[in-house]
């Protein structure tokens, strides 16, 4: 996943999971057999040593290798502390932004599962990089790095950029060096150019430029930036979600006995979250699990869908109810007709920018398509 909706969504997803394997196989041990504070939980019997479960990679503070890295020489993602990155049997990792800039070869040596389904979080760029504005732009911010951010910087340590490791899979006659460059001459147009701002952050940007500007440079960001000016806390995430549609889709051709790939939006699940949710259960378990049954399958989705329709501020919490408090800051939904008029002139703005609109409408149709490929999958 690569924006915020998802962030809370797939760390719910992941526990829905864990909680079904444990309340079928050990429902009086849950304590001991999940903990969300932990950064791996193991699926392990005790007494037996048996597998029962999936052990699981990854939790609320951080995923289970390091977003928006990757080793110099693989160019596969990497871990925090260096470790290859390899997905090894009966584990469910979670990660948010991987840096799948490898050669299907590369990624075919650090698969050790077999068989494994890989699910991709993806949403629409242009509902993505507006989400990515409003939600940064708030007051007060909820994110610490847009005080210190460059959002214009586009290379990484050894000088690289990003749009050097997308765009042999993304590129097109349009969209190529000179189209990157461009997006960033853009970005330092609006960046620190104008007196009044020569000193401000990217955060005191984005309160003080107009809304159209505003969305601009976060969005230039959200395409061309390494990350590395922000110790990769964001950046090039629709050029990245972009790149690993294509890489993904790739690799399932290149493995098609080993590797299955399932594609799913974040506005599937703000339309329908319990229906999404048992279709990401089937495709985990798979349909015809005897052992979670259909039954208890849609209702862990039935609870996952007051969870969901909580935190996006569809249902008020049991602190809400009792003092008034502001929606989940991670999530961005119009409440008002007014928020959604202004939302969807923002979106059009982008849609004509000649700067940004050719690579979110390339992102788009790849998404569209990705999506429309997995609706036959389960």
């Amino acid at each position: 996943m690569y924006h915020k909706t998802g962030y809370v969504l797939t760390r719910q997803l992941k526990k829905v999971v864990s909680m079904l394997e444990i309340d079928t196989h050990h429902p009086n041990e849950t304590d001991f057999y999940f903990d969300k504070r932990n950064h791996t939980n193991y699926g392990t019997d005790r007494a037996t040593g048996e597998r029962f479960a999936f052990d699981t990679v990854g939790g609320w503070t951080r995923s289970a290798f390091a977003p928006r890295r990757h080793s110099s020489q693989s160019h596969c993602p990497r871990g925090y502390r260096l470790e290859p990155f390899h997905l090894k049997s009966g584990q469910l990792y979670l990660q948010e932004s991987p840096d799948l800039f490898c050669n299907v070869t590369e990624l075919e040596k650090a698969i050790l599962a077999r068989k494994a389904k890989i699910i991709h979080f993806v949403r629409n760029p242009f509902d993505m990089v507006l989400s990515n504005y409003l939600y940064h732009s708030q007051e007060p911010t909820p994110e610490k790095w847009v005080h210190n951010d460059d959002p214009c910087h586009v290379k990484y340590e050894n000088e690289v950029t990003l749009a050097s490791h997308v765009l042999p899979n993304i590129g097109t006659d349009e969209i190529n060096d000179k189209y990157f460059s461009n997006i960033v001459k853009m970005c330092r147009s609006l960046f620190q150019s104008k007196p009044s701002l020569q000193n401000s952050t990217f955060y005191e940007h984005l309160l003080e430029l107009d809304s159209g500007d505003g969305l601009r440079l976060a969005t230039a960001q959200m395409v061309a930036a390494s990350g590395e000016a922000n110790q990769h806390h964001a950046g090039g995430d629709v050029a990245r979600m972009a790149n690993n549609i294509v890489k993904l889709k790739e690799l399932e051709s290149y493995m098609p006995s080993e590797v299955e790939v399932l594609t799913m939006s974040t506005e599937e699940f703000i339309r329908s979250a319990a229906n999404s949710t048992m279709r990401f259960l089937d495709f985990v378990f798979g349909v015809n699990n005897t052992i979670i049954s259909r039954e208890k399958r849609w209702e862990a989705a039935q609870s996952q869908k007051k969870s969901f329709d909580r935190v996006s501020g569809m249902l008020p919490t049991r602190r809400e109810k009792r003092k008034k408090r502001k929606k989940n800051k991670h999530i961005t939904q119009s409440s008002t007709q007014e928020e959604k008029e202004t939302k969807e002139s923002l979106k059009e703005l982008l849609r004509s920018d000649k700067d940004l609109a050719p690579i979110l409408k390339l992102t788009e149709s790849l998404v569209d398509e990705a999506l429309s490929a997995s609706a036959k999958v389960v």
